[in-house]
């Protein structure tokens, strides 16, 4: 049963903003709801689910709320009231891969004053999708794109989107039949008749799956020298952490009979096996058919082949003006409107060594707590969606998937490199010492790309550019207040390298496009790299630059931020007068420049200190603008030419007019920068 205003409702559009005003107060929803119309019971049912969650209460919370603005209503002008309006949700799909660019993908459910999209209440957008059967008018007509969830892992699905990447992206490139990793895991027949079993197949034809997953706080099972001979020999299915275990099976169901996963098919007491196998980790993942991936894991006893929440549904008719289409209005939970989510607060997401196992993969299948989504090099699926589209990873903070057969410049690469280091430099290691270890494999696909000579996290020819790394001050402040303080980081790096320094790395501009260095006006005289064993892209032991360049000491102070309101900021400022020239960031915070206060929170003293600065060099920026950056260097104890980074001066000419002549009188100098 339907209420009038839910008969109303027709989509005669995708692409045109569509809106429907529905009931004027929550009493009213509630009474239609109590009065039998199913869309009304669903609509206040995830009306009520969202703003508890924004608010961090329970449905009463939420429905309090509403209530008390009825109430506030009362009186006020027409065009006054906040009113309930249904909206349309579409998705931008990939129009070479789908039959529209724009379709149907579920409905918005918001309270707001007529017109005025600023006036949202809490600004909270409760939303919920629509699907559709793949053989229905509107779904082959590209009206409809959202598609029913199973209850469990669709692995036919899996298999199928699998397919279509093989035989229809040129991009993802098409092996006719991989080479085997040196050992993987036989998983036997489909039907588990044969124990799973650890097997040296290396170079022998073959498809194969790959595991990404979280080892987590509770060690996996592992292959070592004392259990070589037993992998060998058979795995019982039953001994398997389920992680393990749903790998097999997930592997089986999509119709291939090897799987490689990291902890059994490296010998873990082996740093001989476990080098062969860092500089053989593009191969591993690049050449599997598919990585399977479960991004709620937090460790291999967890699993990721779990039964879904049942979601709150309404069958239902609707127009497009030309003809009726039975679809399914449904509400599984808190989502975004605007773009396709990927697993919320994922275990996976935040370890550093899975970001390179997703970048290096063709293709990775995610089994995800509530559906399963799909990337590859080419564009995403979703199980929620009929039709593949083009994602923007931006909205999510993470690094756009590339494939590494694309023809582009060095540029193109660098800058990609710098995108990869920024959000790769916040994730999580279990050991320290792989901070530059586990990035080994994207380097080599990279340096192929370059030709250019990789020093400790940096590129030979963009040095100075690769200098100016930094994390915000504010930044540091929050982590410092959280408990985080590096003051005793382990050394993975020398001081002029990003990966000596904890947090997410910025840099002064990411455009490498329109940025371009007009004066670099350092000299290298001499690069001396030392690293352990035998990956040159991994573990570092010492760092030298031997640089020729300008230095200059300048004075730090605190002073208000110039953008964010009471937000202290560290500037650059002249010896000779109080005139601001740039921003400072120190790659730490001394806990000599932070006190405690009253309620327990780090804040930042109001300090001047006296540093040191090697020019850079200066350049344009993406907006065209002049700016200026130099290194913050200290003198080591004990030494005259040797120095360690601290952190980085920069200034941009519309901020800090005062930039032309003040590096004129610096002192020319030889130093090491370790």
């Amino acid at each position: 049963m339907l209420c009038f205003l839910c008969r109303k409702i027709q989509i005669k559009s995708t692409e045109s903003s569509w809106s429907l005003q529905h009931h004027l107060t929550f009493g009213d929803l509630t009474e239609s709801a109590d009065g039998g119309c199913e869309l009304c019971m669903l609509f206040r049912a995830t009306l009520l689910h969202y703003y508890a969650e924004s608010l961090g209460g329970s449905a009463s919370t939420a429905e309090n709320l509403h209530r008390e603005l009825d109430n506030d209503d009362i009186g006020q002008a027409e065009t006054d009231r906040r009113v309930f309006y249904v909206e349309l949700g579409s998705m931008d799909v990939d129009e070479r891969f789908a039959p529209c660019e724009t379709g149907a993908y579920g409905l918005i459910f918001i309270r707001k004053i007529p017109g005025d999209y600023s006036s949202i209440v809490e600004e909270v957008v409760p939303f919920m999708e629509f699907s559709a059967q793949p053989d229905s008018n509107a779904v082959l007509g590209g009206w409809i794109v959202g598609r029913e969830v199973a209850r469990t892992p669709d692995f036919s699905l899996g298999k199928k989107w699998m397919d279509e990447c093989r035989e229809k992206h040129r991009e993802c490139g098409h092996l006719l039949q991989s080479r085997l990793p040196l050992r993987v895991i036989d998983v036997g027949f489909p039907d588990g008749s044969q124990m799973p079993r650890l097997v040296l197949r290396g170079g022998f034809p073959g498809d194969y799956a790959a595991l990404s997953h979280c080892w987590g706080s509770s060690k996996p099972m592992i292959t070592d020298s004392t259990t070589f001979r037993a992998n060998v020999e058979g795995i019982p299915y039953a001994n398997l952490p389920k992680t393990f275990q749903h790998a097999v099976r997930a592997t089986r169901e999509l119709g291939l009979r090897y799987l490689w996963i990291d902890s059994l098919c490296i010998i873990q007491d082996s740093q001989e096996d476990w080098e062969q196998h860092c500089s053989e980790m593009p191969d591993i993942y690049r050449n599997a058919m598919v990585t399977i991936a479960g991004p709620a894991a937090a460790d291999c006893n967890t699993g990721f082949l779990l039964e879904r929440p049942r979601p709150l549904s309404v069958n239902l008719t609707i127009s497009n003006g030309d003809f009726d289409q039975e679809v399914t209005l449904s509400h599984s939970g808190v989502r975004s409107c605007d773009y396709p989510e990927t697993e919320k607060n994922s275990p996976l997401a935040k370890r550093a060594c899975v970001l390179q196992e997703r970048l290096l993969s063709r293709r990775i299948l995610y089994f995800g707590s509530d559906f399963m989504y799909f990337e590859c090099w080419t564009n995403v699926r979703r199980e929620y969606l009929h039709y593949p589209f083009i994602d923007n990873y931006q909205v999510r903070s993470e690094v756009t998937k590339r494939s590494f057969f694309l023809e582009q410049d060095c540029r193109f690469w660098l800058q990609y490199w710098c995108q990869i280091v920024s959000t790769y430099s916040e994730l999580a290691l279990t050991f320290t010492s792989d901070r530059l270890p586990a990035l080994s494999g994207i380097v080599r696909e990279i340096q192929r790309k370059l030709g250019d000579r990789y020093i400790a996290g940096l590129w030979l020819t963009d040095l100075p550019r690769g200098l100016t790394w930094f994390n915000p001050y504010y930044r540091l402040h929050k982590e410092l207040a959280q408990g985080y303080n590096d003051c005793a980081l382990p050394y993975v790096a020398p001081s002029w390298s990003w990966a000596s320094s904890r947090g997410r790395m910025s840099f002064c501009d990411l455009n490498y496009r329109d940025h371009v260095f007009i004066s670099e006006d350092i000299q290298i005289i001499g690069v001396d790299i030392k690293v352990r064993g035998s990956n040159t892209f991994g573990e570092v032991q010492e760092g030298v630059l031997t640089l020729r360049g300008r230095l200059q000491v300048f004075t730090i102070r605190s002073a208000q931020d110039l953008v964010v309101p009471g937000r202290q900021s560290l500037f650059v400022c002249s010896n000779k007068s109080p005139s601001q020239l740039g921003l400072y960031h120190p790659d730490k915070i001394p806990e000599s420049q932070l006190r405690k206060s009253t309620e327990m929170a780090l804040q930042p003293l109001s300090f001047e200190q006296s540093i040191t600065f090697l020019y850079l060099g200066y350049f344009k920026d993406s907006k065209s603008y002049l700016q200026w950056a130099a290194l913050a260097i200290e003198l080591i104890t004990g030494t005259e030419d040797q120095y360690r980074r601290v952190g980085l001066g920069y200034g941009r000419q519309d901020e800090f007019p005062q930039i032309e002549d003040f590096w004129q009188e610096s002192e020319t100098k030889v130093l090491k920068i370790l």
